[in-house]
């Protein structure tokens, strides 16, 4: 594998561009990403830890799903209430925003001269 520095990309509808004087990457999740985060199903990251380890910098986040309890009436459907989730399958119900049992990632980065590229993500048990 040879990393290198992508300026702008996507994967599936999730878009990442790159911006040199934050040296950083600008994620856009659009609404309606797969289904997953329209108005009654969404996720919700947070980041846990960012830490270096030699060339790499290793970045450690959680995500929890939350899903809309709905109720349908004279033609119009209102959400009553949300339950989450600490993962993708919607089967360990969490309380909310309890993060700390949500789906844990690790993304893994290179330096790249100026720059870090994309190296590797990792789902870790939680």
């Amino acid at each position: 594998f040879n990393a290198e520095l992508v300026e702008e990309g996507h994967s599936g509808c999730v878009k990442f561009k790159y911006d040199q004087s934050k040296e950083e990457y600008q994620v856009v999740v659009p609404m309606g990403c797969g289904g997953l985060c329209g108005p009654s199903n969404s996720f919700y990251e947070k980041l846990y830890d960012a830490k270096k380890d030699g060339d790499n910098l290793i970045v450690t986040f959680k995500l929890i799903y939350r899903e809309a309890n709905l109720r349908h009436e004279d033609g119009k459907t209102y959400v009553d209430s949300y339950t989450y989730y600490g993962d993708s399958e919607y089967t360990v119900v969490i309380e909310a925003e309890d993060y700390s049992k949500g789906t844990t990632y690790e993304v893994t980065f290179k330096k790249n001269g100026t720059a870090y590229s994309f190296v590797k993500s990792e789902l870790k048990s939680s």
